[in-house]
């Protein structure tokens, strides 16, 4: 295209923006409404989602690898360790469904026994109160300790045992 003929293009179109500007403004606003309502939900999207570093850290910890037992396979710590690097870090960490038995209630929770301080760092955060010190002890989530009759008792009971716990006593109020 040539310089002439792109200016009379440009002529032509600029004419009839100027015969018909209400339409040439609704134009441009159907044009620049999905557009802007796109890079606002991409701009949305990405702010608000974690990024793959943040969601490792919430299932894993600090931990760099996890390992599972199949049921009934006997495996121990220290043939754990013997499969991995010299210097390396082993913890327990355990996850079961329980039930907290409350009069004329019954909670489904999940119970984990992890070292918060330990490898499983990051991965649950301490909002008020202190980290259990025993294992009679368990930190318990807001909306659990928010039942009435859990704040009223005090401790809670699980309907099913969970060596070493039996008995776990709310760590938040003392």
């Amino acid at each position: 295209m040539s310089f002439s003929s792109a200016r009379a293009v440009l002529r032509i179109s600029w004419r009839n923006i100027r015969r018909n500007r209400w339409r040439s403004v609704l134009v441009g606003l159907l044009i620049m409404l999905p557009v802007t309502g796109m890079v606002g939900g991409i701009t949305y999207f990405e702010t608000v989602t974690p990024g793959a570093e943040t969601v490792a850290t919430w299932v894993m910890g600090a931990a760099d690898a996890e390992a599972y037992t199949m049921p009934g396979v006997q495996a121990s710590t220290d043939q754990l360790r013997s499969t991995l690097p010299a210097g390396s870090t082993v913890e327990e960490m355990s996850t079961a469904d329980g039930v907290v038995v409350l009069p004329g209630r019954r909670v489904s929770v999940t119970v984990r026994s992890a070292d918060l301080e330990g490898l499983a760092r990051g991965m649950l955060d301490l909002i008020e109160g202190r980290l259990p010190s025993s294992t009679s002890e368990v930190a318990i989530s807001r909306s659990l300790a928010s039942l009435p009759l859990v704040a009223m008792l005090g401790g809670l009971l699980l309907s099913r045992s969970l060596p070493p716990w039996s008995a776990l006593r709310d760590v938040s109020a003392g």
